[in-house]
């Protein structure tokens, strides 16, 4: 009896979270349908005022992926706001962004910062990322992973939602994401971190 109650409560649990997962595609699809097309027919651009300068900037990002909505929603603007402020008061010449998706950090940067590198491996998002930086010059974007070591890696990549891409190692456990079964396994570029730097100074 104690058996078919966890049954009953695991299907249950199961029905429930498929409807949540329904519902939040169905938002997700008519915010979608909302945003202008981008170049490409798989982008789409976000109007997105900035968390520092409150200019509004066209962040280009994919019409598949989770994780322009929750971009929309302005849920880091107090951290990109702290975080240019002690940028700014620290005088500081050169913003490093590791893992930089789709820009929120590097747009928070444009009027503030003298230099910014955005790396960012996923392959789908630096595409969309240069587009959306390629009028300014003192941005520039890094199309690869960087580690300890000049290697090809592999990246995990979910094209639905880009916040859970990362790299990983044989064995290492995959997040628990609701739509997590649509990710796969890409082998990405990796190049030391201390080159990549000695080579954005001196051309900076």
């Amino acid at each position: 009896m104690v058996s078919l109650r966890k049954k009953q409560g695991g299907w249950f649990k199961r029905f429930i979270q498929t409807w949540k997962n329904h519902r939040r595609f169905q938002r997700f699809y008519t915010y979608v349908d909302s945003l202008p097309h981008g170049e490409q027919p798989e982008e789409r651009v976000i109007p997105y005022q900035s968390a520092v300068d409150e200019h509004e900037y066209p962040l280009y990002v994919s019409s598949i992926d989770y994780r322009c909505m929750l971009i929309d929603m302005h849920t880091q603007d107090h951290k990109i706001k702290e975080f240019f402020t002690i940028f700014e008061s620290g005088n500081y010449q050169q913003f490093v962004d590791i893992g930089a998706n789709y820009g929120e950090f590097v747009i928070g940067g444009v009027q503030c910062a003298p230099h910014i590198l955005a790396i960012e491996a996923n392959p789908i998002v630096a595409r969309c990322l240069k587009r959306s930086v390629q009028d300014y010059s003192h941005i520039e974007v890094i199309d690869q992973a960087v580690s300890s070591t000049n290697a090809t890696l592999q990246m995990r990549i979910n094209p639905q939602y880009s916040g859970g891409n990362r790299l990983v190692e044989e064995g290492n456990e995959t997040p628990d994401f609701f739509i997590d079964q649509y990710a796969f396994i890409l082998d990405v570029p990796c190049r030391k971190l201390s080159e990549v730097l000695n080579h954005s100074l001196t051309d900076s």
